[in-house]
Parts: structure tokens; C-alpha cells; sequence
């Protein structure tokens, strides 16, 4: 005799609209002016049918630092119709020299040395910002320094510290590790509580732009 499959099926319900009820209480716990922030207007992006993830750091920001092990953990986990990008904080006359090493190693490929770039700074104490010292750090990690070099000082690079600078000024960032959510939200570590609670909350606000964007279907 076939055993009877619905109890199965009455659990596995169970749970799922079990699930869905939490999801639905942790989402409810956002609140707007507190754990984010609305973008108003909404800001354009560039990601298409994707969900938009930005995140704005600086590579001298003691906490974006302190995230980064958290978010290089978070990264693989998002979902496939995500598109995640970071965005170097420009402010203006400041920071630019960080950015401009940011899209240099983007540039040559060599974003792996990302984590060290906040490392020599933070454990080593190298001042990066001086383009001397900079473009010595690029050679003692195997990059020519002359390449590196025509690439920091490039008009294509500037062009993109320029963007930064842009969307910095776009999105209002005055705290950091902050993320932009589909050109409608923000948080930083701040307004969510902690750096322990920025990633959930970034995951929350993942749920509602999907939600809107599917609600306009």
C-alpha cells in the first residue's frame, strides 16, 4: 500500500509558511528613517533587470576595514539576480587618490589585493595617498610600476573618480560602510545597529526592492 504523501506535504507547508512568517516579521522590523533610508528622488542604475547592490567604502575607514572580512563572506551568498558593486567614496579635494587606486587595480585585474590594500594601511601604516609610496607599494606586489602608474594618472580613471565622487554627492554618504539598494535605500552600519546587523538589513531591503519591482510587473 502507497503510503499517504500528504502529511509530508502538510509539514513541508508548514514550515515554508513558517518561514515565510519570519521573514515577513524580521522585514516588518525595518523601519524607514532608522535602519534606512528612502532615496528621494530614486537614483538611476545600471545593473538592468538585476537588483542594484552598491557598496561606498574608503580604504582609510577604520570600520569599513573592520567590515570587509563580513562582507567578503556575504558576497558568494547573494542571490543570482543581484548585481553587486563597489563604489570608492570621493569627497571633494579628499579620498581621491585611494579611489584612483581602486580602479587601477580594476583595471590590471588585480583586485585581489584589495583586502592588502587595507591591511598596508591599517596594520603597516603606509600612507597610500602619497602616489610615491603608492606606486612603490604596486611594485612590491609584482605589478610594473610604470603600468600602474599611466593607469592611476589615466583620463579614463578620472573620469571614474569623478563618477565616485558623483554618486557620493548622489546618495548623500556621510557614513561609511554605507550600501545603496536598487537606487531606493540606504543603510550604513550606524542606522542598522552595527556592523552585525548592516548585512541582514542589506538583505532585508535586497527582499523589498524585489518585491516592488515584481509588484510593477
Amino acid at each position: 500500500m502507497m503510503a499517504n504523501p500528504w502529511p509530508r506535504v502538510g509539514k513541508a507547508l508548514l514550515f515554508f509558511c513558517i518561514g515565510l512568517i519570519a521573514a515577513s516579521t524580521a522585514f516588518a522590523e525595518l523601519t524607514p528613517g532608522k535602519e534606512f533610508q528612502v532615496m528621494n528622488p530614486p537614483q538611476p542604475i545600471i545593473s538592468g533587470d538585476k537588483i542594484e547592490v552598491i557598496e561606498f567604502f574608503y580604504y582609510g575607514c577604520p570600520y569599513c576595514n573592520e567590515a570587509l572580512p563580513l562582507i567578503t563572506k556575504w558576497i558568494p551568498s547573494l542571490p543570482a539576480d543581484v548585481q553587486y558593486r563597489r563604489v570608492p567614496v570621493v569627497r571633494p579635494d579628499k579620498w581621491s587618490p585611494m579611489a584612483r587606486t581602486y580602479y587601477t587595480l580594476e583595471k590590471l585585474d588585480k583586485l585581489s589585493l584589495h583586502r592588502h590594500v587595507f591591511d598596508s594601511m591599517h596594520i603597516d601604516g603606509l600612507s597610500l595617498s602619497d602616489e610615491k609610496e603608492m606606486f612603490d607599494w604596486a611594485r612590491r606586489n609584482y605589478i610594473d610600476r610604470d603600468k600602474f602608474a599611466e593607469i592611476y594618472k589615466s583620463d579614463e580613471t578620472t573620469a571614474k573618480v569623478a563618477n565616485a565622487q558623483k554618486l557620493t554627492e548622489q546618495y548623500g554618504i556621510t557614513r561609511i560602510p554605507a550600501f545603496a539598494i536598487d537606487g531606493k535605500y540606504l543603510t550604513t552600519s550606524s542606522m542598522a545597529g552595527g556592523l552585525e546587523h548592516l548585512l541582514p538589513t542589506v538583505d532585508q531591503l535586497i527582499v523589498r526592492a524585489r518585491m516592488e519591482r515584481a509588484a510593477k510587473k
